[in-house]
């Protein structure tokens, strides 16, 4: 695991043995879309949290995107048939000003394993120059229970918004 993640296991903690906590994950050719063809697996299971520092962030207004590696055993969170999508808490430096709510496995529009992007902030504005702590929350409580649940993050992208 990067030392630059710190996270807590929710209470329930995990049935996924596929996955460590946090693992960095090499992709194979049927995901060749991936950044750099990995990719990072969270298992923190139900109410688990992750943290990590941004790179420095320009002052301004952004657009964020989360791409997500789909495979055919997440299909139950596209689906939404246990649990809710894999519904994530989303927030800059603990604060409520930037915070969202996302599952972006609903978003997922094909059974298709591959790359999918997510928009996790339609417009978030940084006031100045810096680098955030970014940290998500897991609330679906499939995490704890299906041993298929994983959040497989690619990137996050920060696209800037003209003023």
């Amino acid at each position: 695991m990067a030392s630059c993640f710190e996270f807590e296991m929710g209470e329930s903690g995990t049935k996924n043995k596929s996955y460590s906590d946090i693992s960095y994950v090499t992709c194979r050719s049927n995901l060749k879309d991936a950044n750099n063809y990995d990719r990072m697996v969270y298992n923190v299971g139900y109410m688990g949290s992750v943290s990590m520092p941004t790179p420095t962030i320009v002052k301004g207004k952004y657009r964020v995107e989360l791409s997500i590696i789909y495979l055919t055993n997440h299909n139950f969170m596209r689906q939404q048939s246990d649990g809710n999508g894999g519904l994530l808490r989303m927030v800059f430096d603990d604060d409520e000003d930037f915070t969202t709510y996302v599952s972006p496995y609903t978003q997922v529009n094909s059974p298709l394993p591959g790359v999918y992007t997510s928009t996790i902030f339609e417009e978030v504005n940084f006031p100045e120059t810096a680098s955030h702590t970014f940290k998500f929350v897991v609330l679906d409580p499939a995490a704890s229970t299906n041993s298929n649940f994983s959040l497989q993050f690619d990137t996050i992208t920060f696209i800037p918004i003209e003023e």
